[in-house]
């Protein structure tokens, strides 16, 4: 069995981290496993603090080749203490993992799980492209977010949980592109595995979310403006409008 090393970056410190975080309090319950390793960034706060990029790069090196490398967010809630047990099950099948993504490339992609019409209005992807399950955080308690079937051969994931088999994503020297800093770098990251060749896929692994994406936001548009400007450069860049058209699709649910 493959070591796994759970990677993340946070704004707080070492001891709220560990207090206060979904992930901190999450890591305490799987710390019986001697097959997990955990390497965190803390206190990485902007304006200076490094993109998701830089910091998950420094760990697709050939020290860590024969481990599972797990890229999560700090506000991810780690549900399942059998996490190696199925990891290692996952990259059986699959060279990049996640818990929700999407079967095919709505070209030209904005985000895993939505897309935009003609109109430039947002709404949801079609339930039947889509693949997963996460559970959200709510004021009247947790909510499973069911997307789709699981497992399943994916196109994109959402970057919020992406477990990567080391040795094939160094054999076909796949990295992150540092100039998407908070986001984009999943789908980023996504289409350059689908360009060389590695299987993307979902797996079912059960984790909480303590956030619902930042659409819209100026870091979003600005990291929206450099991902269209890399893989559309003729297409114009989207602008947000605050909300989605629930009449077009229907939510995950």
């Amino acid at each position: 069995m493959k070591r796994v090393r759970i990677i993340s970056a946070t704004r707080y410190s070492e001891l709220h981290f560990n207090r206060y975080s979904k992930l901190g309090i999450a890591l305490q319950k799987i710390s019986y496993d001697p097959n997990i390793c955990v390497s965190i960034k803390f206190e990485n706060c902007l304006p200076n603090g490094l993109g998701l990029g830089q910091i998950f790069n420094q760990y697709l090196h050939p020290q860590y080749e024969k481990e599972i490398l797990l890229f999560v967010h700090d506000d991810v809630y780690i549900d399942d203490f059998f996490l190696s047990f199925r990891l290692n099950e996952a990259i059986a099948h699959y060279d990049v993992v996640g818990v929700a993504g999407n079967r095919t490339l709505p070209s030209p992609e904005i985000s895993w799980i939505l897309d935009r019409n003609m109109a430039g209005g947002f709404f949801w992807q079609a339930k039947e492209k889509l693949s997963g399950a996460v559970a959200h955080f709510q004021p009247q308690g947790e909510a499973v977010s069911q997307y789709g079937a699981v497992p399943s051969v994916c196109r994109l994931i959402d970057g919020c949980f992406m477990a990567v088999n080391t040795e094939r994503e160094l054999a076909q020297k796949v990295r992150f592109d540092e100039q998407f800093k908070f986001h984009f770098y999943d789908l980023d990251f996504c289409r350059s595995c689908d360009q060389n060749g590695l299987k993307i896929g979902t797996w079912p692994i059960a984790v909480t979310h303590d956030s619902g994406g930042a659409f819209g936001s100026e870091a979003w548009e600005s990291a929206c403006q450099e991902y269209f400007a890399k893989w559309y450069p003729d297409h114009a860049v989207p602008v947000f409008s605050g909300s989605v058209d629930e009449s077009q699709s229907t939510h995950p649910s």
